[in-house]
């Protein structure tokens, strides 16, 4: 029998990347029929902004998340192998799965597998936690990724947002619907230099980086009607509202692509990136698509 675990030591940059792991390598074990051992997170080397900025980490953000994102393992004794893979495939998999040893296969990454089999994700993932009934005012989710001093290219602009919101704004007035806009978003509280010293980048940063409160230009969202601003809220809190919303407006992040998976209602409006996206999510590039998709977002806040 194969056991398939995450690998909690090898990589541990980011809460979500290693979240997506873990949901990942769960979802691959119950889509194959083979046992899944759950390993939580070990360390979290980024925090997110206010940890950056005040160059120091969080030490109750690990447990918090593990509380969170606890998974069923499968009971076992003894292994007799014990094998660390890096990219687990479909091939792996069988090649183990006939052996009549108890192999464990400690994995760093899934999401290669996954994004192969987009059936995968279909794979229900359940916490107690997670709401099933919808909210009203429908409550709309609004990850804007900032803070991102290493991979800049995966923030979006404030104008993105804002036509998104509008598009939405159109959709539910029209449809007499009652709504709240929740943003969830990061700014330093004053301008800090972020050096490649740093917790969370060091090594990554190959220049220092000044930032600055004002360069968030948060003011500019303020034209979306039945706003609510959460800055710097706990990251866990964040993630945790993110998953239980209504409707998600993504960002290209795995910290909101994990909201997306496992949330049990409403609609994931996601910008495409370098990830699959479930069947049910609407690829929002525009705000014009998710005009076009209006009928489907209707009917699932509808339901």
């Amino acid at each position: 029998m194969i056991y398939l675990t995450y690998n909690n030591r090898k990589h541990t940059d980011g809460a979500g990347a290693q979240l997506q792991r873990i949901l990942s390598i769960y979802m691959i074990s119950k889509y194959y029929n083979v046992a899944y051992i759950h390993s939580p997170l070990y360390e979290i080397n980024y925090q997110g902004l206010a940890c950056l900025e005040k160059n120091q980490p969080d030490p109750t953000q690990i447990e918090k998340y593990n509380t969170l994102f606890t998974l069923p393992s499968h009971p076992c004794e003894e292994f007799n192998e014990i094998h660390e893979i890096k990219y687990i495939e479909e091939d792996t998999i069988s090649r183990y799965k006939s052996s009549s040893k108890n192999i464990l296969l400690k994995i760093t990454y899934g999401h290669k597998l996954v994004d192969k089999k987009r059936e995968i994700l279909n794979v229900p993932v359940f916490f107690p936690w997670l709401e099933t009934r919808l909210h009203r005012p429908c409550n709309i989710a609004v990850h804007i990724r900032r803070g991102d001093v290493v991979e800049p290219k995966r923030m979006l602009p404030n104008s993105y947002y804002i036509k998104c919101m509008k598009a939405l704004e159109k959709i539910l007035d029209e449809a007499n619907i009652s709504y709240e806009f929740h943003i969830y978003t990061e700014n330093v509280s004053k301008e800090v230099l972020i050096t490649s010293q740093h917790h969370g980048v060091k090594g990554l940063l190959h220049h220092p980086v000044t930032m600055k409160p004002q360069d968030a230009r948060l003011e500019e969202l303020a034209c979306v009607k039945n706003l609510f601003f959460h800055v710097n809220t706990s990251p866990i809190e964040t993630l945790q509202e993110l998953c239980n919303a209504d409707i998600l407006l993504a960002s290209r992040s795995s910290y909101s692509y994990v909201a997306g998976i496992v949330k049990k209602k409403g609609v994931v409006l996601q910008h495409p990136f370098w990830h699959v996206f479930k069947k049910a999510w609407i690829p929002v590039k525009k705000a014009s698509n998710i005009l076009t998709h209006k009928d489907i977002i209707l009917e699932n806040i509808l339901s």
